[in-house]
């Protein structure tokens, strides 16, 4: 059975997927032993792409655990999204460069020769929506029915033959 932990983390991930395909991204699910991400990404051209590290959380925590080796990972493609679940509302999203991350997270010995990891949310505030950090998912895509429909049209007739009518 899964821990409350595990369901909490399914539920980001799954809720960021959402969220980044209604955004236009293509995403696909990590497998569970890739190495420090969730989830893959790209734009609608495949011409930027990225690796996800999602971390949720509920509306009572204040900051989100890293892994061990959370520093290890420093790419401009590689990003964090911190997840704070808020009940029935709308997650709130903070979209953090790994860079950035590893720049700002706090790491404290514990008596036991441990360490604790963290990313406190007074620190992921300033990227609450950050979705920019993605670029434009549409870059030179049509969108809409009529100019999918347009654009299909404009490839399938011979060079020498005249635009159809609209439907």
């Amino acid at each position: 059975m899964a821990s409350r932990q595990q369901t909490t983390d399914l539920l980001g991930t799954h809720l960021l997927a959402a969220e980044l395909t209604r955004r236009g991204f293509l995403v696909a699910p990590a497998t569970r032993n890739d190495s420090g991400a969730d989830l893959f990404v790209t734009n609608q051209r495949l011409s930027s792409a990225w690796t996800i590290q999602v971390k949720t959380n509920d509306k009572r925590k204040h900051s989100w655990s890293l892994r061990e080796d959370f520093r290890r990972v420093q790419s401009d493609t590689h990003v964090y999204v911190f997840v704070k679940l808020n009940g029935e509302q709308r997650p709130d999203y903070y979209i953090v460069s790994s860079r950035q991350v590893a720049r700002d997270a706090i790491e404290r010995e514990k008596h036991t020769r441990t360490s604790w990891r963290s990313y406190p949310l007074s620190r992921a505030s300033m990227y609450q929506e950050n979705w920019a950090l993605f670029g434009e998912p549409h870059i030179g895509v049509l969108t809409g029915p009529s100019s999918r429909r347009a654009q299909f049209q404009t490839q399938m007739r011979p060079r020498n033959q005249a635009p159809a009518t609209a439907f």
